[in-house]
């Protein structure tokens, strides 16, 4: 049985290496920001991790405090809003 030439079936023209771009990592209080927002719209931990430029260890750890105490501690954006006109003013 002949042994089959793949050679040219296998290469793919493309380079050995992949190369990523380096990501900016976000500023403490952006970062912040943007692990609130995820978590208040339930994204996972790994995509906030991602959105964040945190590790997910990170993240988790803030989800938790978030979870303990029933969110941020920063009103979400609109919040004081809805609050009065519930409120009826």
């Amino acid at each position: 049985m002949p042994a089959a030439d793949t050679g040219d079936e296998v290469n793919t023209g493309a380079a050995d290496e992949v190369t990523v771009e380096p990501v900016a990592r976000l500023a403490t209080a952006q970062a912040r920001e943007v692990i609130e927002a995820c978590w208040v719209n339930g994204v996972s931990i790994r995509e906030t991790a991602r959105r964040a430029t945190r590790s997910p260890a990170y993240v988790a750890k803030v989800f938790a405090k978030f979870d303990e105490g029933g969110g941020p501690t920063a009103p979400v954006p609109g919040q004081l809003a809805l609050v009065a006109q519930a409120a009826g003013a």
